[in-house]
């Protein structure tokens, strides 16, 4: 289990690191269409280019620190659940259920901080609502005007979006490495599973990086647009309770403005954004996993 954890360690800030700024451009294109004003952005290409120009570089990784803090202790939650049951749940419903029970366990720490980075990354289109120096500035003030209960502001809205995710991405990305592993090394899909490959090991027909990387990848980004209202959602609520009245806001009726508003389109703001930051996060996330596995399995 201890590698396990490790390596969860190293995929964790490897792949925030690479898609934190893909991240930040997708919470913007989110938040836009509630806000008063014209739009900010016209397109994910244009706020790239808006959100370099203003801030340089340093502005796409706004919150960052808040995703240091946050993601070791939720993904070692992740991948110590997903470790710990996938053994005994075998199957795309098994694998459904055990990405479920894996996003319950690491919301825990993974909401907190999703908050307090959305805050973050957003504040330059939020006029002076969010006046914050640093994470840990945005953290003393969150608490200060909500307590311990903001921290968890859109808890179970935040699981509504990534159980549903995790259950997708993890049943499809264990059949397709199952599948996969198959085809690769001639051997009966029905023999393969976490412990080899009909008479052979696990270490013996393990895939190479690209086979984890396309399974991810892929498995990632169906996850994301079937998630991707939802996730809509869930980024107004924890970003605009801050404001006047936001203390009333529920996720119902967040939905309702938006559809009021903006119509269908308004749910998908930021998709291509977010299929990106997913896809390509999950394939630098699950292979640096699966590879660092694999190797500290050895020591």
């Amino acid at each position: 289990m201890w590698h396990s954890l490790a390596a969860s360690s190293v995929s964790a800030i490897v792949s925030r690191a690479a898609t934190y700024p893909a991240d930040t451009i997708k919470a913007r294109l989110q938040l836009q269409g509630a806000l008063q004003g014209p739009l900010a952005y016209r397109s994910t290409l244009h706020a790239v280019r808006q959100a370099l120009a203003a801030e340089g570089a340093a502005g796409l990784y706004r919150g960052f620190a808040a995703v240091l803090a946050g993601v070791l202790p939720a993904n070692a939650l992740y991948y110590a659940t997903y470790e710990l049951l996938k053994g005994h749940l075998p199957g795309p419903l098994g694998g459904a259920a055990v990405g479920a029970a894996a996003q319950m366990v690491a919301g825990v720490a993974f909401t907190p901080t999703d908050i307090i980075k959305e805050r973050l990354q957003v504040a330059p289109l939020m006029g002076g609502t969010y006046r914050y120096r640093s994470a840990w500035h945005a953290l003393k003030a969150l608490l200060r005007e909500h307590g311990m209960r903001g921290l968890f502001k859109g808890y179970w809205l935040t699981n509504s979006v990534w159980i549903p995710w995790s259950m997708l991405y993890v049943a499809a990305y264990e059949e397709s490495k199952r599948r996969l592993t198959a085809h690769l090394h001639g051997a009966d899909p029905a023999a393969v599973d976490g412990s080899g490959c009909g008479e052979r090991e696990a270490g013996a027909c393990a895939l190479p990086a690209w086979g984890y990387a396309a399974s991810s990848a892929g498995s990632a980004a169906t996850a994301a647009l079937a998630t991707q209202p939802l996730d809509v959602v869930k980024t107004r609520l924890q970003v605009l309770s801050a404001g006047k009245g936001g203390g009333a806001l529920t996720a119902w009726s967040v939905a309702r403005s938006l559809f009021r508003r903006e119509g269908l389109r308004g749910f998908a703001g930021g998709n291509a954004a977010r299929v990106a930051q997913l896809a390509a996060g999950a394939a630098v996330s699950w292979v640096t996993y699966e590879e660092a596995k694999l190797r500290l399995a050895g020591l």
